[in-house]
């Protein structure tokens, strides 16, 4: 996400009283104490974001297509976002469910094209890649109820 990102896309709170540094403590306390892993920890900008959970849903995936009969591969990230404001400290908590899209990004990508000719070589069309880089990850749904769960955590935490 980037940073003037639409705050709607967050679960938002806020904490009076005690400083930045240590509501990002409670923030990384909270995500743990909820089962998930820190894959990035950036202090000097509030930032926590979790290493995906990744899972096999049975085929009810929020908002999916009926025409797609396989089980969706799915994972789920959970961010948080610590910032200095003139009224306290404000915590932003998103918590998404993503489905694997690889194979419908690839199967689209020549509409994309400004040709009609095919003319990309497997190293233009990998780039030179990873399969991690390569791999398309589409939101399908926020997980309000969690991202509640995880400000209560965090706004109520008085140590």
């Amino acid at each position: 996400m980037q940073p003037g990102a639409p705050p709607l896309q967050f679960s938002i709170g806020q904490v009076h009283g005690v400083d930045r540094d240590k509501v990002f403590e409670r923030a990384e306390s909270a995500l743990v104490n909820v089962g998930y892993r820190i894959d990035k920890r950036d202090p000097v900008d509030g930032i926590l974001i979790t290493e995906p959970i990744r899972m096999v849903g049975d085929g009810v995936v929020p908002r999916r297509r009926a025409s797609i009969s396989r089980p969706a591969v799915l994972r789920e990230v959970a961010e948080v976002r610590v910032t200095q404001a003139a009224e306290g400290v404000k915590v932003r908590c998103r918590i998404v469910m993503q489905e694997l899209a690889t194979e419908a990004y690839r199967m689209f990508m020549s509409q994309r094209a400004v040709s009609d000719s095919p003319g990309a070589t497997p190293i233009e069309l990998e780039a030179a890649t990873t399969a991690e880089q390569n791999t398309v990850w589409r939101t399908v749904h926020h997980d309000k109820r969690k991202e509640r769960r995880v400000l209560s955590a965090i706004l109520a935490d008085r140590s």
